[in-house]
Parts: C-alpha cells; structure tokens; sequence
C-alpha cells in the first residue's frame, strides 16, 4: 500500500500514512495497561481452547465460539456465532506469554502480559484501519493540488480514528474480531479497486483473501458484498459493468466458500425457536407497534451519538434509555415506546429521508451522472447499519456503541467532504474550513483519550457507567460484580462495608429492572454471604435456581453453605441451604448423607437422618460410605440387629475397610456377643494398625 494515488506524491503519502498510523495508535496508548473486562473471558481467559495456545487453533477453527467456554453449543444468539480469526490470534499470544496453567505461580503476571499484548495489537490494527481508510478514500477522491493534511481521504480518517464512539471496540481486547473484519474489509476494497486501474490478476486474489480474512474475523462484514459494489458504481463509472462484475468475483467466491465453512462447522446456528428469554430478545414482551417505535427510537439515539458522542456506556440493555428513573418491574407496563414519542417519528422520517436521498443518488450514478458524495455516504451508513439496526432480526440488545464502528466511516466521510470541498460554497476560504477540521478531530480525541480509562478494568468500569446506565439491568449487574470483587480483595474494614453495600444497591436495581436476571441473584447471594448475612444468601441461591435450575454456582454455592453453615452452629440454615439443592439435585447422594448426619451427629434427630439415609441408600444401594452412617444411626438408636446387617452388607462390598470390620466388631460388643465382637476387632487392627488403641 505504498503507491502514490491520484497524482499525490510519495512523500506526502508517507507523511499521510504516518500521521494516520501515529493517530489511531496513540489515542490508544494508554490502554496498554489495562486487563481483561467483560466478555473477553469467553474468548480469551475463561476459553479452554484460547488457553490450549496453538495446540487449541484447531478447536476454534472448527467450533462455534461460544464452545471453548461453555464446554458444549449453546444457542444463545440467533444464527450462532464462528469468527475464529481473532481468537487464534489470542491463542498464539497465550501460548507464547500467558501462564502455563492455573496453578502457575506467576499466573496474574502472565494473564496481565497477555492482556497488554492484546491491547497493542488492537492499537496496531486499529492503525492499520486507518491507514486502509485513507488509501481506499484517496482512490475515491482527487488529491492533486491539495496540502497532505486537508484533504478528504486525510481529514475523514481522522474524524473516523478519533470518533469516541470506537472506544468499545478498541479499548476492549475481545473486540480486535471487529477491528480484523473492517480492515480485510477495506483492503478487499482496495484492491479491487486496484484491479480497475492495473487489470493485474494478483490484485483480484488479494481482494478475495482479505475479504475471506475478514469474515473469518467476524461474519457481520458480509455488508461489504454491498458496500463494494456500491462503490464501484459510484465512483468508478468510466469503466464497463463487466469490468465491475469482475473485480467482485472473488469477494463473491470468498463468500460462498466462508459460508461453506461456516455452515459445516456450527451448521444454521442458534435456535429455530423464537427466543423468549429477555436477555436475549429485547422485544419479547413487545407487540409490533412497540417493537418498531422502540427501534426507531433508538435509531434515532444512534445519529444523536454520531454528532454529540457523549455521555457514553458500555451497555444500554434492559432499559436504558428507554425507562425513567426510578422505574421497576412491572409486566404491565413495560418501558417500549410507541408512536406518540416524537424521537421515535423523527427517528423513522429521517432513516426514510436518507434512504431515499441514498437512492435517488444511486439511480443517478447508474444512468452515468456525476456521484453525490452525501448519496454515497447515506446508502453505505444504511448498508452498514441495517444488521445492528434490529429490523432484519433480534441482536440481543437494544443499542451498542460497537455498532457505528464500520457505519461512522459514513458520518467521518460526509463531514470530511463537507469541510474540504462541499462547503468551499459556504466558506470560501480553506483556513476556517482547517480549522473546524482540525478542532473536530481534537475533541473528538480528547473525549477519546478520556474514556479509555474507563476500560482499564471491571472496577474502572462499573464506576465510569452505572450512574450513567442507571436503567440498564446488565451495567447494574456487571457494577455489583466488579464492586463485590473489590471489597473482597480490600483489608480496610469500612471500605468493604461500604463496597458491599453498593454491590448490593446495583444488584438490587439490576432485578428491580428485570427480576429473571439469574446472574444479579447469583451475585447478591455471594454478597450478602461476604456481610455474613446468610439467610437471605441461601434465599437468593434458591431464587436463581428458580430461574435457571441448572445454575452451576448458586449449586456449588449452596453445597459449600451446607458444609459451612453447621461448623458456625447454624445446623438448621445449613439443612435449608442443602434441602434447596436438593429441588434441583435430588439424586445427590453426598448432600443426602451430608443431611442425614448434620440430623444425627448435630441435632440428635434420628429419625430425619434416617429418613435421608434411606433415600441415599436406594439411589445408591452398594455405597458404604451411606452404609456405614446408616449403621451407626441404627446403632444409637438402639437397633443393633439392624446396624450389624448393614455393616456386614458393606463389608461383603469392601471386606479390606478396617472402619468397616471394626464397627461390625464395635456393634457385636455392644450387643453382648464379646467374642464375635473381638474377633472382628482383631481383623480390623491387622487391617490397619492405627485403630489399635495405645
């Protein structure tokens, strides 16, 4: 990508790429540092395949990428998910700088490097989306006459590089999938158009695989099957239909082969069934007219962001923006908009007026007439768009900063023209029009560089957003988290007080917003067992496993309350916590008996040890571990024939457990039968010597 480009000399193209570069890299600088946040555990710390290294590429290549962190498929999204371009990446950073295992004793070390690599290569790339930007605009846009700094190409990839609407993606090491997609994106558009000018056939195969690149980063770059085409019709009209045609055969070519793929690896994806689950199907509760206000409402959010990017969050969903404050739960009355709200009207008269405007542009450049910049910039935002938009199908959220990644190259590219060239009519004179240039791409910056901060951690995280997504379930949720982690890792007893006790304040705002969030009961339950607060503990293990009756920590959670709970003297809480798992588990055997002896060594009730003893015994007659509580409970209730039978039943399963034998031996004793009783007793001392009393 070195060659100079409309009549731009060498030099200046250097200059250019190396002002871009520098650009989009330094905005990002002080990223470097910061660790792992949100969603990069299920493709990077808590993915068995990422953490294989290089021997795991095979399972991400041939894998949904949900798999290598929930252990199995999960339709969890409609149309499942295969981008394993960016996850082999992070596996071979794993493999040659992360730890070895978890039991490494340089472990947080490790992860902590492998988290700054992951945030210089997303800097890099995001470099090199910039410089990819600016050499396909400047095969757009005449650059002959122009200084190297004010020019469209330069000026709309600084405003795009700037924009803090990107902070998402590239301040966030999960995302490097979305940077990947839009420069092998970007570079399949390069040389094609490469291929116009030269005819060289090599240019054809590097347009093909990079477009097949990108869509093994991320399958929503298939917009570009699109974009590309647009382009060409209207900014390349000198040359034939068919010439067009074959510049795009290879993206053609990839694409088919990339769905191939797809298709064999993960098949349709996701569930034929309609989604009912809230979290992710934003508008299963909403009619038709609720379902489309509430979209165009948030569309109209979106080009509100465009312009004004501030104040930003790393999640809207459910219900921020749309609920009050202070609104909660009601089924009745759930937070959709309807036609009456004026944003919503606006919203759809606007999206309506750009796509028209976007069309009547493209019936002009297809009858040959010169192209409209704004027409071009209004149909490839639509393009872009229309995927994240919710009308083609639920995307799992009501809005997301990520999703003007790759349409803002329409806003920077529409503003850009407008300050070079569509608005030398309005101002004459380039110096105003510079200097608007230059202030919008420092602001823009500054807000940049001031938010990335914010995603130096889940802590960081949580106290830059959930005042500001105060209606959002999953920021209040993941903010309960965060604070509930920080309080556990602080030695100041006040601060932990305090620090739980906002856990527990976002936790609660989470489930006032939706009460079938299980991850907020999980969270709380652990926070109020930090407050020692146990009681309402178990309560919300038992209230998430309601929801979702195979959750595996409020299970284990309970278990290990069950175990606890007696050591503290609190017999009855620790029986509640383990009755509770057994509605879910019921043919646990362990808790069963972990039950029954909590009642008899405990509580000195017989009866409720033996009633769950029995059960445990006909879920699993031949385990003597249940075997020999049972006995000693017939035992101490003044049943010996019946404790011998089960001694010596568990002894014909183990006859070499010297606890057994002695037990048997124990019991003949107690029942006035000294001889058979000393006998077992011998056998049980030669068994293990340790029994014999010193």
């Amino acid at each position: 990508m070195s060659e100079s480009l409309n009549g731009f000399g060498n030099k200046a193209m250097k200059l250019a790429k190396v002002a871009i570069f520098s650009l989009g890299f330094l905005l990002y600088a002080n990223t470097l540092q910061h660790g792992f946040v949100l969603d990069d555990k299920i493709v990077i710390t808590h993915n068995k395949f990422t953490k294989k290294g290089i021997a795991g590429i095979g399972d991400i290549f041939s894998n949904d990428a949900f798999v290598g962190f929930f252990g199995r498929k999960k339709n969890l999204v409609e149309g499942g998910r295969y981008r394993p371009l960016s996850m082999a990446l992070f596996a071979v950073v794993w493999d040659f700088f992360g730890p070895d295992n978890e039991k490494d004793k340089d472990f947080t070390k490790k992860k902590a490097r492998v988290a700054t690599i992951c945030h210089f290569l997303n800097a890099v790339f995001y470099g090199l989306t910039g410089i990819a930007l600016f050499i396909v605009l400047a095969q757009l846009f005449p650059l002959e006459n122009r200084k190297w700094y004010f020019n469209v190409p330069f000026i709309a990839t600084a405003i795009y590089l700037a924009h803090p609407l990107h902070t998402e993606v590239v301040a966030n090491a999960k995302s490097l999938d979305e940077i990947l997609s839009l420069l092998g994106g970007l570079l399949a558009l390069h040389y094609a158009l490469k291929y116009l000018n030269s005819k060289d056939s090599k240019a054809l195969m590097i347009s093909g695989g990079a477009f097949l690149l990108a869509l093994f980063s991320k399958e929503s770059v298939i917009t570009f099957v699109g974009v590309i085409p647009l382009t060409l019709i209207f900014f390349r009209q000198q040359h034939s239909m068919k010439e067009k045609f074959m510049s795009f055969v290879p993206i053609l070519a990839t694409t088919i082969v990339y769905f191939a793929i797809r298709q064999m690896v993960i098949g349709g994806g996701g569930s034929s069934a309609p989604i009912k689950e809230l979290m992710n199907n934003p508008f299963v509760y909403a009619n038709d007219t609720e379902k489309y206000a509430t979209i165009f409402f948030t569309l109209g959010l979106y080009l509100k962001l465009l312009v004004v990017p501030n104040p930003l969050t790393h999640d809207y969903y459910p219900w921020h923006p749309l609920a009050e404050d202070g609104w909660v739960w009601d089924k009745k009355d759930l937070p959709y908009m309807d036609w009456s709200n004026p944003v919503a009207i606006a919203a759809l008269l606007i999206y309506l007026g750009i796509m028209l405007y976007g069309l009547m542009g493209l019936l002009s450049a297809l009858k040959g007439k010169n192209a409209s910049v704004p027409a071009y910039c209004a149909l490839l935002f639509i393009g872009t768009f229309i995927l994240f938009s919710n009308l083609v199908f639920p995307i799992g959220s009501f809005m997301n900063e990520r999703f003007l990644y790759v349409p803002s190259i329409a806003f920077a590219l529409l503003v850009g023209w407008l300050l070079v060239e569509g608005g030398s009519k309005l101002i004459k004179s380039p110096g105003p029009r510079m200097v608007i240039s230059f202030a919008i791409v420092v602001i823009f910056g500054f807000l940049t560089f001031q938010r990335n901060p914010a995603w130096a951690s889940e802590y960081s995280l949580a106290v830059a957003d959930y005042k500001t997504s105060s209606n959002s379930s999953k920021v209040n949720m993941h903010a309960g988290g965060a604070f509930l982690n920080k309080a556990k890792e602080t030695k100041n007893a006040g601060e932990r007080t305090q620090l739980l006790n906002q856990a527990l304040e976002c936790l609660n705002r989470s489930l006032q917003l939706y009460p079938g969030h299980t991850p907020s009961y999980v969270l709380s339950a652990n926070a109020l067992f930090e407050m020692k607060q146990y009681e309402n503990s178990v309560k919300y293990y038992g209230e998430a496993l309601k929801r979702k009756n195979d959750e595996k920590i409020a299970l284990q959670n309970l278990k290990f309350l069950g175990d606890s709970l007696p050591k503290l003297g609190l017999f009855d809480l620790g029986i509640r916590s383990l009755d509770t798992y057994l509605k879910y588990k019921p043919n646990d055997v362990n808790v069963l008996g972990k039950i029954a002896e909590i009642y008899g060594k405990d509580l000195q009730n017989f009866p409720k040890s033996l009633e769950y003893l029995n059960k445990a015994k006909d879920l699993k007659p031949n385990d003597t571990n249940i075997m020999q509580k049972l006995g000693v409970v017939y035992a101490m209730t003044g049943q010996p024939q019946k404790a011998v039978e089960v001694f010596i039943e568990a002894s014909e399963i183990q006859p070499n457990n010297a606890s057994i034998i002695m037990n048997i031996g124990i019991t003949y004793k107690n029942m006035g039968e000294d001889a058979l009783g000393d006998q077992y007793l011998q056998k049980a001392f030669e068994l293990d010597p340790k029994l014999r009393p010193q």
